[in-house]
């Protein structure tokens, strides 16, 4: 190859120090990775520790009105006692907490005592299916238990429900 040639104003001296540079860079980027991979590790180790898996605890219930809300649709309830013909008298405006307990207190009794769920899971889990949706898979890792007891319970519960309340809904 003959006649070719190539002019550059760099020297050895200036390749050597870009290429001197390049591999700082490298290891500085390497040494990131390596940092942010660990971190990376770190919050996958604390979701899957925290909410991920976390069940709905009466204490969280009682403490939380939002969490309530959000799990069991549950919001306040105002009672009113009718006053005359045209007018309605406020009686009474129960805590959705409250609410919450009287409808658990209806359908506890009913309930199986038997199984991998206490009374107040068994709700909670209803609840939660019923007002997110979500898929049995979910809660049954969320609860410890096979997906097919999922079902089973919600059904169970749902069968109480509907023959201890429906007579209070008009």
């Amino acid at each position: 190859m003959a006649g070719i040639s190539c002019q550059t104003d760099l020297t050895a001296a200036d390749i050597s120090k870009k290429e001197e540079d390049y591999k700082n860079d490298q290891e500085l980027l390497r040494d990131e990775v390596f940092m942010l991979r660990k971190k990376l590790h770190e919050l996958n180790e604390m979701i899957l520790s925290m909410q991920l898996g976390a069940k709905v605890t009466e204490e969280m219930l009682k403490n939380d009105v939002e969490l309530l809300k959000f799990y069991t649709g549950i919001i306040y309830v105002t009672f009113y006692v009718l006053y005359n013909k045209y007018h309605y008298y406020h009686v009474l405006g129960l805590h959705e907490y409250i609410v919450f307990k009287a409808v658990f207190d209806l359908v506890k009794p009913c309930l199986p005592d038997r199984g991998k769920l206490s009374h107040f899971d068994m709700i909670m889990l209803f609840f939660v299916k019923a007002r997110l949706n979500l898929m049995d898979d979910d809660l049954a890792f969320r609860y410890k238990i096979h997906r097919t007891t999922v079902s089973r319970n919600f059904h169970k519960v749902l069968d109480v429900m509907y023959v201890r309340t429906s007579r209070l809904i008009k």
